[in-house]
């Protein structure tokens, strides 16, 4: 055990160094190392199993509904994070890449489910989309909410550049450079802008202010730089894209859906469903609506499969 404790501490030392000197690039691979056992709290009946995701600011509110409703009908798991929504960091499995989610998605998906179909959420969604093309076979079906494959356009990026790397490089630094309640302000100020309800916005961001910095910042670097747009997903797998209408908060009607229809001009426009009068938690902004939606997604999954 000791020399276990040992080996982590110099795992992560060395990491951190390399970190703080590594440069960014668009593309990654997970770390090549033992994924461990991926926590989740599964609830539920049915054969049909359906895998939850959420994203950098993830916390069990936002699916507490969801979890409700489809464990009336299916076996639900939502996948938990380290470092993330509340659960504490393994400093020796560190998660720095959304490769690295991907990863740990996969693992759980292929130990612990049968023909799931995986529902991701903001940056889970990234690392769904990645599982997809790095295992076609593994899922029945994708459902992924508000989610571009290229997120940095939110925000007036057309592609990754230098300028953007160093945008997002500096946001990084200063991440890792704030106190406890700097840090906390600026969940509360992001929740807000995502999140119509007040109050739900500040029971996540009160969540989201316990991540564990560097995981977060890392992710949120991650998440900035990733372009998924030329992603090779197969026809074959049935994928449905959920998305909200007023997402960056502020775009005027229509303009999520040109931008959506653009960065998943692969995908139908059947199976790109608009959340109206929503911010980017669709499940918390228009709860039943969502549902609609999602149940409508999964039932065409389901009867595809069949």
């Amino acid at each position: 055990m000791r020399l276990y404790i040992q080996l982590c501490t110099l795992t992560l030392c060395a990491h951190l160094a390399a970190c703080s000197h590594a440069p960014v690039v668009q593309g990654t691979t997970a770390k090549s190392q033992r994924i461990p056992e991926v926590p989740s709290i599964v609830s539920g009946k049915g054969t049909q199993d359906i895998v939850l995701l959420g994203g950098l600011s993830a916390s069990k509110t936002q699916w507490n509904a969801t979890r409700i409703v489809l464990g009336q009908t299916y076996r639900v798991h939502l996948v938990l994070l380290p470092g993330l929504g509340g659960e504490s960091a393994d400093p020796c499995q560190c998660i720095d890449e959304i490769a690295d989610v991907s990863a740990r998605l996969g693992a759980y998906v292929e130990s612990s489910t049968s023909d799931a179909i995986v529902v991701a959420h903001s940056a889970g969604g990234l690392a769904a989309l990645q599982l997809a093309h790095d295992r076609p076979g593994l899922i029945k079906g994708l459902v992924i909410l508000d989610t571009l494959p290229f997120s940095a356009a939110n925000f007036g990026a057309r592609f990754v550049d230098q300028s953007l790397i160093d945008k997002t490089n500096g946001e990084y630094q200063r991440m890792l450079g704030e106190s406890t309640r700097q840090f906390a302000e600026r969940m509360q100020e992001q929740l807000a802008g995502a999140i119509a309800n007040p109050v739900l916005a500040a029971e996540v961001a009160s969540v989201a202010s316990t991540s564990d910095r560097r995981t977060y910042a890392s992710l949120y670097r991650a998440t900035m730089l990733a372009d998924l747009r030329g992603l090779s997903i197969s026809r074959g797998l049935p994928t449905f894209v959920i998305y909200a209408d007023q997402s960056p908060n502020g775009a005027p009607p229509g303009f999520m859906r040109s931008r959506y229809r653009q960065q998943y001009a692969w995908l139908s426009a059947d199976r790109l469903l608009e959340i109206q009068r929503s911010k980017h938690y669709v499940m918390l902004d228009q709860p039943k609506q969502f549902l609609i939606q999602l149940q409508f997604a999964i039932n065409a999954i389901t009867s595809v499969a069949k």
